[in-house]
């Protein structure tokens, strides 16, 4: 439905299926891609928020959240939630190459990263807060 271009229908059928069954992550996670399309971040980070809470191993949940929140310029925080996902899921590129250009951003300040797995020619590096 969202991919299609439909986010409100889909913003709309995803709060029913929540009202209905209040426990479902998979649900928060439509919604909140739904409102990434939309460009409404922070409604977005909030329903990853959820999905995350309800399953706290959804590595994509975090992921989208990142993605969101540097939409709202939380790089930082968004570093954190792909770090989160690196460590669920290891050796994913995607977050692993954001992580790593986010951390080389002049504008982000807090702890280094540093490498902690070799980098392969198929993979971008994955990087840690020491």
């Amino acid at each position: 439905m969202a991919s299609a271009g439909k986010h409100q229908e889909a913003i709309q059928v995803f709060t029913r299926v929540i009202e209905l069954s209040p426990n479902t992550s998979v649900a928060f996670f439509g919604r909140a891609s739904s409102y990434a399309g939309e460009r409404k971040y922070r409604e977005a980070v909030k329903d990853y928020g959820k999905a995350i809470s309800l399953e706290p191993e959804f590595w994509e949940a975090y992921v989208n959240r990142g993605i969101s929140l540097v939409a709202l310029g939380e790089p930082g925080r968004a570093v954190e939630d792909y770090s989160k996902a690196i460590k669920l899921k290891p050796g994913l590129a995607e977050g692993s190459f954001i992580a790593g250009w986010l951390t080389r951003r002049p504008e982000i300040s807090g702890k280094p990263f540093r490498i902690i797995r070799r980098p392969s020619p198929w993979t971008a590096h994955t990087w840690k807060r020491i």
